[in-house]
């Protein structure tokens, strides 16, 4: 991962014991692969857009034992059985037992990451692989800037435009139609 890794490899305890320091209350942190990386604050954009999915989303999701869930950690297991904690901006879990007070325990069906300057590798490549090789179904990049929805899944990958009605496949009935998102986005003047 290329956002701002804390370059000192470190264990999952020492992990929690930096994350749990005073001047780390307030940031937000992954853990992938033995390291620590920082990750930013999201923008306003940023923010209405994970927004907007996730209002759709929940309306869908409504009285179904799946849901949306936002900014919750992940924690996988990973290539060479250590755990790794990632942040997925948006994920659809369908298995309540998975959830604790804390975190998601193992791959949701469904993760969207929304593009950062500071995560553009990130999420179109180091994310997509991760997250596909470790169970997720179905894994969304939305990327304002470019005006692009990326749909991966194990066998394809998809590209939208913010024009487009996109469909989650794993979900029958449900669709985000960006179209409405970038006509909020711009009457905002952003």
């Amino acid at each position: 991962m290329e956002a701002d890794k804390i370059l000192e490899p470190m264990t999952l305890e020492q992990f929690y014991k930096f994350v749990a320091l005073p001047e780390n209350l307030n940031s937000r942190f992954e853990f992938f692969n033995g390291f620590a990386y920082a990750m930013a604050s999201p923008s306003y954009i940023h923010s209405k857009i994970v927004g907007f999915i996730y209002r759709k989303m929940s309306d869908y999701f409504d009285g179904k034992t799946c849901e949306p869930i936002i900014d919750l950690d992940v924690h996988f297991i990973g290539s060479f059985g250590q755990t790794d904690i990632l942040v997925p901006d948006l994920f659809i879990n369908c298995k309540p037992e998975r959830i604790n007070k804390n975190f998601c325990q193992g791959a949701p069906e469904f993760a969207l990451e929304v593009v950062s300057p500071s995560s553009f590798k990130d999420d179109y490549y180091t994310k997509q692989s991760y997250y596909l090789r470790h169970g997720v179904k179905e894994y969304w990049v939305v990327d304002y800037e470019r005006n692009c929805v990326t749909v991966s899944t194990a066998g394809s990958i998809e590209a939208h435009s913010f024009s487009d009605d996109v469909k989650v496949r794993l979900f029958e009935g449900l669709s985000i139609d960006f179209n409405s998102l970038r006509k909020i986005l711009t009457r905002n003047d952003l």
